[in-house]
């Protein structure tokens, strides 16, 4: 038990998951779409968001044994059912966690010249050394120290906001503030909710959690309203410094970064390196999510049993994640300057794999067992569960529609979904034979 992630260290890893890069540009995104009304707007986001929590919670309460949506999909659908979520999942984080490293690439260079981004060979080759560094530092320690680092991480990212938007009041001013019509508001809700996304991670953890049946619903339950408090005090200070429509159309990332930089007067290679920190503290942790999983999977031989490994250190779990996750990353920036949506298409590819394997199965997973074993023994029970878990299922099919509505990556972010989703039905496919002729 000494050993194992405490309340605070569980907090840490859903915290330090949701808050990445995004949350320095996403406000002014917000601002740019809504204004002021950016406010309720992610208040309207996180209530949806709840009750996808609420169904996670629900869930890893019954079935608190790691792996996230392969422990509950399985428990209630059956064994293959929960490889099959349990796979997709794994290849969602390979392909986030590339995003980060990248992102924490991007801002890293950025930070020091400008300049750098120019060089694709150097983005993609720094890119894949911090998706390496990012696979082998979370596995060097026991899973109590690295829940630990996240929390420390998490709290020192909050802090690096906190302080950065602060220097927003001083230029804070009325007059930029503006009524938006629906379908602003409607895009600062839609861009809100991506922010909240992620928090999930911390279930795959489970089985290293103390008593996780009561402490990750805690956690989940504690982490969300920090979200809110955080996101609406980026928001309200981001609305009065970004007229509504103001921002040039294809900004992109590094282009927010530098507005933010001129706003607070803080010097813009400042800013970029608190940017790319956060990034990095989020690849950080998905990609200890990635070796956690790919152990679970092993161990219960979903994946070859010689990927399960030891549980903390060097081993062929860790090996994976580096050759596949950094193989991701290389093909994904690598072929940006001649595929200029190569990048996007992989995230909406990483996030559709994320919302089919784990929100929409936690919705439907808590709402069939409630409904089909009202007695089973749940450490936590949500209220109203009918119309929670409903939302929780119709928001996480809106957020999958969504996802594809772009028509510029469309076709090829569609057809690497499908790719991934044979090939997980495959593997199960032939790990379900492998087992009938043995038997």
């Amino acid at each position: 038990m000494d050993k194992k992630i405490s309340l605070l260290g569980i907090i840490g890893i859903g915290l330090g998951t949701v808050i990445g890069s995004g949350i320095w540009k996403d406000s002014l995104l917000w601002a740019d779409s809504a204004s002021i009304f950016s406010i309720p707007a992610v208040f309207l986001a996180w209530l949806l968001m709840f009750c996808a929590g609420l169904a996670y919670a629900e869930s890893v309460s019954m079935f608190p044994q790691g792996g996230g949506p392969y422990s509950y999909v399985g428990g209630a659908f059956g064994r293959n059912a929960g490889s099959f979520v349990g796979i997709m999942y794994l290849i969602a984080y390979y392909i986030i966690g590339s995003v980060l490293c990248f992102l924490t690439a991007l801002f890293g260079l950025a930070a020091i010249d400008l300049a750098l981004l120019n060089n694709s060979l150097l983005l993609t080759l720094v890119t894949i050394i911090i998706f390496v560094i990012m696979t082998i530092l979370p596995n060097i320690s026991s899973y109590k120290n690295f829940g630990i680092v996240a929390f420390v991480w998490s709290i020192a990212k909050i802090v690096l906001v906190v302080g950065v938007f602060s220097f927003l009041i001083f230029s804070w001013s009325p007059t930029v503030i503006s009524i938006p019509d629906l379908a602003g508001f409607q895009n600062a809700i839609n861009s809100s909710i991506w922010a909240l996304l992620g928090f999930e991670v911390m279930l795959v953890f489970a089985g290293e959690t103390e008593e996780a049946e009561k402490t990750l619903p805690k956690a989940i339950t504690i982490a969300l309203p920090i979200f809110l408090i955080l996101y609406i005090l980026v928001s309200a200070l981001a609305s009065g410094i970004i007229p509504m429509g103001s921002l040039p159309e294809g900004i992109g990332s590094v282009g927010l970064l530098i507005l933010l930089a001129t706003s607070t007067g803080i010097p813009a290679s400042t800013v970029f390196a608190f940017g790319a920190i956060s990034a990095g503290g989020t690849a950080y942790i998905m990609l200890a999510m990635c070796t956690k999983q790919t152990r679970i999977l092993a161990n219960d031989e979903v994946l070859p049993k010689k990927l399960a490994g030891k549980e903390t250190g060097f081993d062929l779990s860790v090996v994976m994640t580096m050759l596949v996750g950094g193989a991701i990353a290389g093909i994904m920036v690598g072929t940006n300057p001649i595929w200029a949506d190569s990048i996007d298409v992989f995230a909406t590819v990483g996030v559709a794999l994320v919302l089919i394997s784990a929100m929409l199965p936690a919705g439907l997973t808590a709402l069939v067992l409630r409904r089909r074993l009202p007695a089973l023994d749940r450490p936590f029970k949500t209220p109203l569960y009918q119309v929670v878990f409903s939302l929780a299922i119709l928001l996480s099919i809106y957020l999958v529609a969504l996802n594809f509505s772009n028509p510029a990556w469309f076709l090829p972010s569609i057809i690497i979904f499908a790719i991934v989703l044979v090939v997980s039905a495959v593997l199960v496919f032939a790990k379900k034979k492998t087992e009938e002729s043995m038997a």
